[in-house]
């Protein structure tokens, strides 16, 4: 059995309603989208954590790389908020 939690996942919103990662990800072909996707969908993606310094609230990273289209390398970077799974950083 499996001790894996599935996250809800949300785009990272900016206050004027943008969803930069969002924007980033539709910017890639197809097949460099399907590649990014599959990555974070089989878990393909690396977990750490920190404590935030001033408080004691707890706080998980998740950093993704795929291989996409060209040779290019594609990376994500997530954080856990309130049990979603927020995409704040693409690169």
């Amino acid at each position: 059995m499996s001790d894996l939690k599935k996250l809800a996942a949300a785009f990272y919103a900016t206050p004027a309603g943008n969803e930069p990662v969002r924007e980033w990800l539709l910017g890639l072909d197809a097949e460099s989208r399907r590649n990014v996707g599959r990555d974070i969908a089989y878990g393909r993606v690396w977990l750490s954590r920190w404590h935030a310094a001033r408080t004691a609230t707890e706080w998980w990273s998740f950093r993704g790389r795929s291989n996409i289209t060209d040779g290019r390398v594609a990376r994500v970077i997530f954080v856990n908020h309130d049990g979603w799974m927020v995409p704040f950083m693409a690169s």
